[in-house]
């Protein structure tokens, strides 16, 4: 048996490059505890373990069975950042830092006295401080802040380095025992292609973002800073995917037989999804029941090109109810039933594709809609109709289409009306439409200069529901 691989060849080739954003989430509160868009590198990198199995004569692999699958990410941004550093050992950053203090103190007496509160250097035990540079460590009493075991001179000044706490000095630790924290992690990446209809079509042009998610992403414990004179201190931020099972225990971030899944790359391309479609389709068969006074939103869904369905932007959707007496539709595809009865819905993406499709609604309850108006006819009586001049539509076709020979200026339409029925004029045009003739053989001088004209012709009847006419007249 032989399978193939469907491939199109026209799909237009893209180009990912540069990392536009890292964010890194607490899986459990959801909270954002780290962020940056200064990343120069983004590096993801998977491996897996082919085990061979070797059987037969000559002992060939017959099969290679993977294991020990590892994907790890490589972030590095060129911004500095303490919670970057703080996340990839497992540490807190903490405000009230203990910073060092160069103060100048001039002697009370033989005494000094410094001026903020002393507190013992990280990774010290005493407070301590040392006067001008001779290196002797002296202790300083943190009640009365005076250097002890000094005596100075009075009225000279010194300089005196010691310890003090900074309430805006932010500030972590790094344990022996650490434990680099677990996040969710997303990569945003920009995406470009040559194919562009932009003024240089064959610059590189911002098409869309590939985005990279890691459900579980355990940073290395990699604190590196760079103390170079010419080189920048950067923030690396370098990770393991993990796989973890309270998400298969949830039915989540599984795939198949259980396996947790490592990551995902989601390509988002700009402009309608209609571009990636074949057609539309309404979930269901296409029928939607409500009743009256209820509302139901109509599940419309795009059959995309490899034949899954994805749902629409309901505003990239044009919604007309064919009976508006009978059910309504909203701009975001909502129904509401208005009469017992039933009326299509038409369907049509505004892109250019135009895709379409109709739902049948079914209205129960309520009093039906009232039955419209007998349908009327057109005659055209001037131009006289020829192959020049024609006309098209009325009875029940709503749309009339008077064609007519360059040059003409006025055309005469005749409308023959049941009694009981009367005729209103509107729309775009109206203005340019006379009124004449009788009640039932109304007639309509249109007056073609200027180009084509369109309007509106009303029909009403008591205890019956309108129905409208749209006449466009056309000079050639």
């Amino acid at each position: 048996m032989i399978f193939l691989i469907k491939a199109n060849l026209n799909n237009r080739p893209l180009y990912a490059k540069g990392t536009m954003d890292v964010k890194c989430f607490d899986p459990g509160t959801n909270d954002l505890v780290y962020y940056s868009n200064k990343m120069s590198t983004s590096q993801l990198q998977s491996t897996v373990n082919l085990g061979a199995i070797n059987a037969g004569i000559g002992n060939p692999v017959v099969i290679q069975i993977p294991d020990t699958p590892s994907l790890t990410m490589n972030l590095t941004a060129a911004d500095f950042s303490l919670t970057g550093r703080a996340l990839a050992v497992g540490g807190n950053v903490t405000y009230n830092g203990v910073v060092p203090v160069d103060e100048v103190v001039e002697a009370a007496g033989t005494s000094l006295i410094v001026s903020q509160t002393p507190v013992a250097p990280l990774g010290g035990c005493e407070i301590v401080c040392y006067v001008g540079n001779d290196g002797t460590a002296y202790t300083i009493d943190p009640t009365t802040m005076q250097i002890q075991d000094f005596t100075a001179t009075a009225g000279e000044k010194y300089c005196v380095h010691y310890y003090t706490v900074n309430a805006g000095a932010q500030q972590f630790s790094v344990e022996t025992l650490m434990n680099p924290a677990v996040v969710r992690t997303l990569i945003s990446i920009p995406v470009y292609a040559t194919e562009s209809k932009e003024a240089n079509p064959m610059n590189g042009s911002r098409v869309g973002t590939l985005y990279i998610t890691i459900p579980r992403m355990q940073f290395n414990g990699d604190v590196s800073t760079e103390g170079s004179q010419t080189t920048p201190a950067t923030t690396v931020m370098n990770g393991t995917a993990l796989s973890y099972d309270e998400a298969c225990e949830a039915g989540i971030q599984c795939g198949n037989s259980a396996s947790p899944k490592l990551a995902y790359m989601v390509l988002e391309l700009y402009g309608s999804a209609e571009q990636f479609a074949t057609g539309l389709a309404v979930v269901g068969g296409g029928e939607i029941d409500v009743a009256v006074g209820a509302t139901v939103p109509i599940p419309v869904k795009y059959v995309m090109d490899d034949g899954s369905l994805g749902t629409p932007l309901m505003t990239d959707l044009t919604f007309v109810s064919g009976t508006p007496a009978v059910a309504t539709v909203s701009g975001q595809g909502v129904v509401t039933g208005v009469a017992a009865g039933t009326s299509d819905v038409t369907i049509t993406s505004n892109g250019s594709k135009k895709l379409t499709t109709t739902a049948k609604v079914t209205v129960t309850g309520g009093t039906p809609a009232p039955v419209p108006t007998a349908d009327v006819t057109f005659t055209m009586t001037n131009p006289a109709p020829d192959a020049s001049n024609t006309i098209t539509g009325g009875g029940a076709d709503r749309a009339v289409a008077v064609n007519v020979a360059n040059g003409t200026t006025s055309v005469v339409l005749e409308v023959s009306l049941v009694s009981g029925q009367s005729a209103a004029v509107g729309g775009t045009d109206a203005s340019d439409v006379t009124v004449g003739g009788t009640a039932t053989t109304p007639t309509y001088t249109v007056d073609t200069t200027g180009g084509s004209k369109s309007f509106t012709l009303t029909v009403s009847e008591t205890n019956k529901s309108d129905i409208v006419y749209t006449i466009t007249v056309t000079a050639a």
